[in-house]
């Protein structure tokens, strides 16, 4: 959390263990001092860190001409399991063919036993080789399911 912005609403922009700056709301105050209705965002970049990486080489992978395909998952988690954990396990121990994982949905409430909640994550498979199958992706998906089980306990919903 920063001063000048609204708690819970502002992030620290990183790279290489090194702060380039952060992003953010600007607090409902200060937004009413200025009679500014809307909510209006902020960023504070540095420009010296900013410049610094400016020369180092980008990281670039090469493009499919393969479809993707996409598959959505909902999972009950423990409430304090962050997505960022589940994603990072997911990346770190996926099928090579697992392209991009996303948060989509994180609930809790009606339906949903104390202490978990029901996180929804679209997984996207594709190939540099080939298209893959609907048996393939499947076998995928139901790979990442087991993963997500044997680390955390999870149930799919």
């Amino acid at each position: 959390d920063f001063p000048e912005m609204e708690p819970g609403w502002s992030v620290t922009v990183e790279a290489g263990g090194r702060e380039l700056g952060r992003l953010g709301l600007i607090r409902e105050d200060i937004r009413h001092a200025w009679r500014m209705a809307e909510p209006v965002g902020i960023a504070e970049m540095r420009l010296d860190a900013l410049l610094a990486r400016a020369h180092e080489q980008p990281s670039l992978r090469k493009l499919s001409p393969y479809p993707a395909v996409s598959r959505d998952i909902a999972m009950l988690v423990d409430e304090s399991l962050s997505a960022a954990t589940v994603r990072g396990t997911i990346r770190s121990k996926a099928p090579s063919t697992l392209v991009g994982v996303t948060e989509f949905d994180r609930y809790q409430g009606k339906g949903i036993p104390d202490g978990k909640v029901s996180l929804a994550l679209r997984l996207t498979f594709q190939s540099l080789e080939r298209t893959l199958t609907d048996a393939e992706v499947e076998a995928a998906t139901t790979a990442v399911v087991d993963l997500l089980a044997s680390e955390f306990g999870a149930v799919r919903r």
